[in-house]
């Protein structure tokens, strides 16, 4: 049948053809297809050589085996040796937090330190002490019969005593510095 379409050509509808041809879309879709199958022999072909390489390093581990078990021994034993010498250390530590605390608990009123100096198996605590009726040495006595009454600050120490006192005028006051040796066990 045949079509008169009698309308102005501004009117008219242009007929454009068909939007693709069917050649072409052929070509596409081998292309298409030729893509998947060349990623899916480059994945088979990635599989075999990751195969291969997880084959090679099980070989070598399983020749490592004997020295593993050696290595895992002499491991175990110096854990249980090192653990041991970490129990000694610790029940030789001194914990100064504490003793710090003993000093300012058991300190009676007057009395300050100046410097408290460790050495490695030495203490040394230089102090002053201030009193109004001149009883300094008093203060000074109780304050290190407090500390070597307590048995939790004595243990780390073998001997705690007054090293020397001397009395100084500062400001218009007496004044009887001193220090106080200890040597630690």
């Amino acid at each position: 049948m045949i079509e008169i379409n009698l309308l102005p050509q501004e009117i008219k509808i242009k007929n454009k053809g068909p939007a693709v041809k069917q050649g072409y879309l052929l070509y596409l879709l081998i292309f298409i297809f030729a893509g998947l199958i060349c990623i899916h022999l480059g994945l088979a072909v990635l599989t075999l050589l990751r195969q291969n390489n997880l084959r090679l390093l099980e070989n070598k581990w399983s020749q490592l085996v004997p020295q593993r078990k050696a290595l895992d021994g002499s491991i175990g034993y110096s854990s249980a040796v090192d653990s041991q010498v970490l129990n000694k250390l610790f029940e030789q530590r001194v914990c100064w937090s504490g003793k710090l605390n003993k000093f300012s608990l058991n300190l009676p009123d007057g009395v300050w330190f100046n410097e408290i100096t460790l050495k490695q198996d030495s203490f040394i605590l230089k102090g002053a002490v201030i009193s109004l009726t001149k009883v300094e040495m008093a203060l000074i006595n109780s304050f290190l019969d407090n500390l070597k009454n307590d048995n939790d600050f004595m243990r780390d120490f073998s001997i705690l005593e007054i090293d020397s006192a001397q009395r100084k005028m500062i400001g218009g006051y007496e004044v009887v510095e001193f220090n106080l040796n200890g040597a630690l066990r």
